[in-house]
């Protein structure tokens, strides 16, 4: 699997000069067992770009520590 992380991008300031939200991406070739002709399992390797969010007011919500 290749694989490339992305740095952050950006960090967008809320009213009070918080942090109000951060995105981190990733991109690369991941992963797939899928079912081909006749039954069978086969992998397969998508290239992909994967995105994760993250704010303080869903880390509340979830309770996940800073």
């Amino acid at each position: 699997m290749a694989f490339v992380r992305g740095g952050l991008e950006g960090r967008p300031r809320g009213g009070h000069g918080s942090v109000a939200y951060r995105l981190k991406s990733a991109t690369g070739e991941f992963g797939y067992r899928v079912s081909a002709e006749g039954g069978r399992k086969e992998t397969v390797e998508l290239a992909e770009k994967r995105v994760a969010t993250w704010s303080p007011k869903l880390a509340r919500v979830f309770s996940i520590a800073l």
